[in-house]
């Protein structure tokens, strides 16, 4: 998958590592939490689902650890559960959602579940839209430097972090969707959302995991006492004593034993 504008914006030149791992971390998470609905063995997706709230920022955060310039964190001055990946470089927050339980519910109409989580609200804000070019009749009159001024402060909030989406639609069945999006908190009433940006990520589980992972330092191994160390014992060899026929015979003689044992 060839990186777009938007991605390498947001990534910069770990672009391609970013592409793999957030792929691989969903799927992971999918397969971790389809395990824990198989174990369970429950007529509901309640397992799958608990497991997968927390096992996708667990493999988000597993494995985007070697891309240079990852941190995690928790949002300040909100509740959040878990530690979000964030991208130093270009102050990126990824934060993984679930937007459907099934293979048919069109991305369009998704909305975020009530009552708003604090944290949602503050995320999906950060990305609000830039200020209109076109003005509208009730601003034909307005100072052109106030929207100048407003555009400035929209610039300055992008600076301090900007939220990338990982969309997707999942249940035990499959993973059905998955996307980076650019996702805009439309209407905190209804948990409506514009969904301003979004690339596929769709693909074979199979050429994720195939894909060979950076090279790691190597680790001195210590070697330990194997169950194979001990030595041998030395084999002795001789000849087999041939034995007359008669005596052979006199071996292979049956020896029933009585019905009183």
């Amino acid at each position: 998958m060839k990186p777009s504008e938007w991605s390498r914006e947001r990534f910069g030149d770990a672009v391609e590592e970013f592409l793999h791992a957030i792929p691989l971390a969903i799927h992971r998470a999918h397969q971790q939490s389809l395990a824990a609905h198989i174990a369970g063995e429950l007529s509901t997706n309640d397992a799958y689902g608990n497991t997968l709230k927390a096992a996708q920022h667990e493999q988000l955060i597993a494995c985007t650890a070697h891309i240079p310039g990852v941190t995690t964190r928790k949002p300040a001055e909100v509740t959040s559960r878990f530690n979000l990946v964030v991208f130093d470089e270009t102050a990126v927050v990824l934060y993984p959602w679930r937007y459907a339980v099934d293979g048919w519910t069109r991305r369009e109409d998704a909305k975020l579940p009530k009552p708003l989580s604090d944290l949602r609200r503050s995320l999906l804000t950060l990305a609000n839209p830039n200020v209109e070019a076109q003005l509208s009749f009730d601003q034909v009159d307005d100072d052109p430097q106030d929207f100048a001024d407003e555009q400035a402060a929209l610039d300055q909030l992008a600076e301090f972090g900007r939220v990338v989406t990982i969309g997707y639609a999942s249940n035990p069945s499959g993973l059905f969707d998955l996307g980076l999006a650019e996702v805009v908190l439309a209407n905190e009433e209804t948990g409506a959302v514009v969904w301003r940006h979004w690339e596929s990520l769709n693909g074979p589980w199979e050429s994720l995991e195939l894909r060979p992972s950076l090279a790691q330092p190597p680790v001195p191994v210590t070697r330990g006492v194997r169950f194979d160390d001990a030595p041998l014992d030395d084999l002795v060899l001789a000849p087999r004593t041939v034995q007359p026929l008669h005596a052979a015979e006199e071996e292979l003689e049956p020896k029933t034993g009585s019905d009183d044992v």
